[in-house]
């Protein structure tokens, strides 16, 4: 995770693979990556961040 924020990068969802632009929800969670993550803050100025349900039993973390 240190090599990502320092690069401004996010993680990619493990759990949502097949879904275009889906950011691993711990990532984007996590308090250092709210604000050093291009995409979370580039997604968030333009109002096109959308919260989707992981799929039916498994765990988003």
């Amino acid at each position: 995770m240190r090599d990502t924020l320092a690069y401004e990068g996010h993680i990619v969802c493990h759990n949502t693979l097949d879904t275009t632009g889906a950011i691993c929800r711990g990532f984007a969670d996590s308090p250092l990556a709210h604000d050093r993550s291009l995409a979370l803050r580039t997604g968030r100025a333009l109002g096109v961040l959308t919260e989707i349900e992981p799929p039916t039993g498994r765990s988003h973390r």
